[in-house]
Protein backbone atom coordinates (compact mmCIF):
# COMPACT_ATOMS: atom_id res chain seq x y z
CA UNK A 1 0.00 0.00 0.00
CA UNK A 2 1.44 3.24 -1.14
CA UNK A 3 2.65 5.70 1.74
CA UNK A 4 -0.05 8.53 2.78
CA UNK A 5 0.78 11.92 4.07
CA UNK A 6 -2.43 13.35 5.81
CA UNK A 7 -2.75 16.97 7.07
CA UNK A 8 -4.03 16.95 10.56
CA UNK A 9 -3.44 20.33 11.71
CA UNK A 10 -2.12 23.67 9.78
CA UNK A 11 0.29 26.46 12.29
CA UNK A 12 -0.06 29.77 10.04
CA UNK A 13 4.14 31.62 10.72
CA UNK A 14 2.91 34.03 7.90
CA UNK A 15 6.18 33.74 6.90
CA UNK A 16 9.27 31.18 4.95
CA UNK A 17 9.73 28.68 7.58
CA UNK A 18 13.38 26.93 6.99
CA UNK A 19 13.30 24.90 10.23
CA UNK A 20 11.22 23.31 13.00
CA UNK A 21 12.03 21.51 15.76
CA UNK A 22 8.88 19.33 18.09
CA UNK A 23 8.51 18.97 21.78
CA UNK A 24 9.08 15.70 22.99
CA UNK A 25 4.97 15.15 23.93
CA UNK A 26 4.41 16.87 21.09
CA UNK A 27 2.38 19.75 22.54
CA UNK A 28 5.19 22.57 21.15
CA UNK A 29 6.32 23.34 18.05
CA UNK A 30 9.57 25.95 17.35
CA UNK A 31 10.05 27.08 14.53
CA UNK A 32 12.84 29.31 12.28
CA UNK A 33 11.86 31.46 9.39
CA UNK A 34 13.12 34.82 7.79
CA UNK A 35 12.69 36.87 10.67
CA UNK A 36 13.33 34.88 13.70
CA UNK A 37 12.78 32.28 15.59
CA UNK A 38 9.02 31.37 17.73
CA UNK A 39 7.61 28.63 19.77
CA UNK A 40 3.56 27.96 19.07
CA UNK A 41 1.38 25.73 20.97
CA UNK A 42 -0.61 23.29 19.52
CA UNK A 43 -3.81 25.29 18.72
CA UNK A 44 -1.26 27.71 16.92
CA UNK A 45 -0.99 30.34 19.46
CA UNK A 46 2.52 31.78 19.49
CA UNK A 47 3.90 31.63 23.04
CA UNK A 48 7.36 33.47 22.29
CA UNK A 49 9.48 34.51 19.89
CA UNK A 50 12.81 36.11 19.50
CA UNK A 51 13.79 38.35 18.76
CA UNK A 52 11.30 39.64 20.90
CA UNK A 53 11.50 43.51 20.11
CA UNK A 54 10.13 43.13 16.50
CA UNK A 55 13.95 43.37 14.88
CA UNK A 56 14.53 40.67 12.32
CA UNK A 57 17.18 37.94 12.45
CA UNK A 58 16.99 35.14 10.18
CA UNK A 59 17.23 31.55 11.99
CA UNK A 60 17.52 28.86 9.34
CA UNK A 61 18.10 26.52 11.61
CA UNK A 62 16.21 25.77 15.40
CA UNK A 63 16.62 22.36 17.16
CA UNK A 64 14.79 21.77 20.58
CA UNK A 65 15.65 19.31 23.65
CA UNK A 66 12.96 16.43 23.98
CA UNK A 67 11.72 18.18 27.09
CA UNK A 68 11.59 21.14 25.54
CA UNK A 69 13.51 23.26 27.94
CA UNK A 70 16.60 24.23 25.55
CA UNK A 71 16.87 25.24 22.25
CA UNK A 72 19.49 25.78 19.52
CA UNK A 73 19.72 28.37 16.89
CA UNK A 74 21.97 28.93 13.62
CA UNK A 75 21.51 32.01 12.02
CA UNK A 76 22.26 33.14 8.94
CA UNK A 77 25.28 35.58 9.59
CA UNK A 78 26.95 32.13 10.97
CA UNK A 79 25.73 32.73 14.67
CA UNK A 80 25.05 29.36 16.85
CA UNK A 81 22.22 30.93 19.60
CA UNK A 82 21.55 28.56 22.64
CA UNK A 83 18.32 29.71 25.25
CA UNK A 84 17.02 27.89 28.04
CA UNK A 85 13.20 27.94 27.48
CA UNK A 86 11.06 28.89 31.28
CA UNK A 87 7.23 28.66 31.01
CA UNK A 88 5.85 31.80 32.45
CA UNK A 89 2.05 32.46 32.66
CA UNK A 90 1.33 29.82 29.27
CA UNK A 91 4.15 31.70 27.40
CA UNK A 92 7.77 31.06 27.18
CA UNK A 93 11.12 33.58 27.51
CA UNK A 94 13.13 33.35 25.06
CA UNK A 95 16.44 35.02 25.18
CA UNK A 96 19.26 33.28 23.16
CA UNK A 97 22.90 33.99 23.94
CA UNK A 98 25.49 33.59 21.78
CA UNK A 99 27.47 30.38 22.19
CA UNK A 100 29.50 30.45 18.53
CA UNK A 101 30.11 32.64 15.25
CA UNK A 102 31.89 31.35 12.44
CA UNK A 103 32.10 33.31 9.30
CA UNK A 104 31.77 30.46 6.63
CA UNK A 105 28.25 29.95 7.58
CA UNK A 106 26.16 27.13 8.74
CA UNK A 107 24.28 24.64 6.38
CA UNK A 108 23.44 21.63 9.29
CA UNK A 109 22.91 21.45 12.58
CA UNK A 110 21.92 19.21 15.49
CA UNK A 111 21.89 19.14 19.31
CA UNK A 112 21.34 16.18 21.25
CA UNK A 113 21.91 15.95 25.32
CA UNK A 114 25.54 18.43 25.57
CA UNK A 115 26.55 17.91 22.25
CA UNK A 116 26.38 20.58 19.36
CA UNK A 117 27.26 19.74 15.63
CA UNK A 118 27.49 21.82 13.24
CA UNK A 119 27.78 21.29 8.98
CA UNK A 120 29.82 24.50 7.51
CA UNK A 121 29.28 25.80 3.83
CA UNK A 122 32.86 25.20 2.80
CA UNK A 123 35.02 22.32 4.40
CA UNK A 124 34.69 21.82 8.07
CA UNK A 125 32.32 20.31 10.65
CA UNK A 126 32.85 21.51 13.80
CA UNK A 127 31.45 20.14 17.53
CA UNK A 128 30.63 22.32 20.33
CA UNK A 129 29.53 22.03 23.51
CA UNK A 130 26.89 23.82 26.02
CA UNK A 131 29.32 26.87 26.72
CA UNK A 132 30.42 26.88 23.19
CA UNK A 133 33.72 25.37 23.63
CA UNK A 134 34.93 23.90 20.01
CA UNK A 135 35.51 20.63 21.14
CA UNK A 136 37.10 19.14 18.15
CA UNK A 137 36.63 20.38 14.49
CA UNK A 138 37.50 19.14 10.51
CA UNK A 139 38.71 21.72 8.67
CA UNK A 140 42.03 20.94 6.62
CA UNK A 141 42.40 17.81 7.07
CA UNK A 142 40.70 14.19 5.77
CA UNK A 143 37.43 14.10 3.96
CA UNK A 144 35.97 16.99 5.50
CA UNK A 145 38.39 19.27 3.18
CA UNK A 146 36.27 17.35 -0.32
CA UNK A 147 32.93 18.77 0.84
CA UNK A 148 30.80 22.20 -0.45
CA UNK A 149 28.31 21.23 2.35
CA UNK A 150 27.66 19.09 5.03
CA UNK A 151 24.50 18.02 6.77
CA UNK A 152 25.07 16.33 10.09
CA UNK A 153 22.65 14.42 12.65
CA UNK A 154 23.69 12.72 15.95
CA UNK A 155 22.32 9.26 17.37
CA UNK A 156 19.71 9.46 20.17
CA UNK A 157 22.55 8.71 22.05
CA UNK A 158 25.03 11.78 21.00
CA UNK A 159 27.63 8.74 20.43
CA UNK A 160 27.91 8.79 16.71
CA UNK A 161 27.38 11.73 14.01
CA UNK A 162 26.45 10.90 10.92
CA UNK A 163 27.85 13.48 8.23
CA UNK A 164 26.78 13.46 4.55
CA UNK A 165 28.79 16.00 1.45
CA UNK A 166 26.99 17.81 -1.24
CA UNK A 167 30.03 18.84 -3.34
CA UNK A 168 30.81 19.48 -7.15
CA UNK A 169 33.23 16.36 -6.92
CA UNK A 170 33.42 13.82 -4.58
CA UNK A 171 30.12 12.89 -2.17
CA UNK A 172 30.61 11.57 1.53
CA UNK A 173 28.91 10.06 3.74
CA UNK A 174 30.22 9.46 6.65
CA UNK A 175 29.79 8.20 10.69
CA UNK A 176 31.87 9.73 13.48
CA UNK A 177 32.87 8.91 17.03
CA UNK A 178 30.86 12.20 18.09
CA UNK A 179 33.23 12.80 20.80
CA UNK A 180 36.28 12.74 19.05
CA UNK A 181 35.22 13.06 15.22
CA UNK A 182 37.34 10.45 14.35
CA UNK A 183 36.36 8.59 11.17
CA UNK A 184 34.66 5.11 12.17
CA UNK A 185 32.77 3.81 8.22
CA UNK A 186 32.95 6.19 5.34
CA UNK A 187 31.18 5.56 2.35
CA UNK A 188 31.77 7.75 -1.26
CA UNK A 189 28.04 7.86 -2.68
CA UNK A 190 27.40 8.89 -6.60
CA UNK A 191 25.26 11.80 -6.51
CA UNK A 192 25.43 14.72 -3.23
CA UNK A 193 24.24 14.25 -0.37
CA UNK A 194 21.60 16.76 0.93
CA UNK A 195 20.93 15.73 4.05
CA UNK A 196 20.96 13.11 6.65
CA UNK A 197 19.00 11.68 9.39
CA UNK A 198 19.95 9.11 11.84
CA UNK A 199 17.48 6.67 12.62
CA UNK A 200 15.69 7.07 16.33
CA UNK A 201 16.78 3.05 17.27
CA UNK A 202 20.09 4.01 16.59
CA UNK A 203 20.86 0.92 13.71
CA UNK A 204 21.36 3.26 10.55
CA UNK A 205 20.92 6.76 8.65
CA UNK A 206 18.57 7.81 5.96
CA UNK A 207 19.86 9.97 3.02
CA UNK A 208 18.36 12.45 0.87
CA UNK A 209 19.98 13.26 -2.59
CA UNK A 210 19.11 14.50 -5.84
CA UNK A 211 17.18 11.76 -7.27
Amino acid sequence: MPARIQVRRWLQVYRPVYSVAQSGDGQYVAVGSEVGSAVFNLGGHRLGSYPADGAETPVHQVRASLDFTRLVLATRLGDILACDLEPSASRFDIQPRTLYHTDNGIHGLDFVAERIVLGHYGFALTSLNLDGDAVWQQQDSGEAARGCNWSVSLTADSNTLYAGSASSGTNWLLALDAGSGMALRRRECDAAVMAVAALSDNTGVAVLTPD
